[in-house]
């Protein structure tokens, strides 16, 4: 890759172009996933008494261990993927060296 010196000042406006789009598309990311969270956190709040009348005092079945290993991937996946979203972010030293080089 060239240095930041050798680039035309129309590749540079092109690569902060790109670099603003992938962080505002990151952005929008992390909010949606954010809503998501706060949904599966609101249905899991809303629906607990008839899945503890309905669901844990059945016996137990096919349907019923489908429907734990279910809810407790969600959960898990959802708590393992969601602090991964607020772990980096574009420094404000990283976004001076790629849009204003020296």
């Amino acid at each position: 890759m060239s240095s930041p010196s050798e680039l035309s000042p129309e590749r540079l406006a092109e690569m902060a172009a790109e670099i603003t789009f992938i962080y505002e598309s990151l952005d929008v990311t992390k909010h949606l996933s954010i809503a998501a969270t706060t949904i599966l956190i609101y249905d899991i709040i809303s629906t607990l008494d008839s899945e503890i009348k309905y669901v844990w005092n059945s016996k137990w079945t096919f349907a019923r261990i489908a429907f734990h290993l279910n809810r407790l991937w969600i959960i898990i996946l959802m708590g393992a993927y969601f602090p991964t979203l607020f772990m980096y972010g574009l420094s404000e030293n990283l976004s001076v060296v790629i849009i204003e080089p020296s």
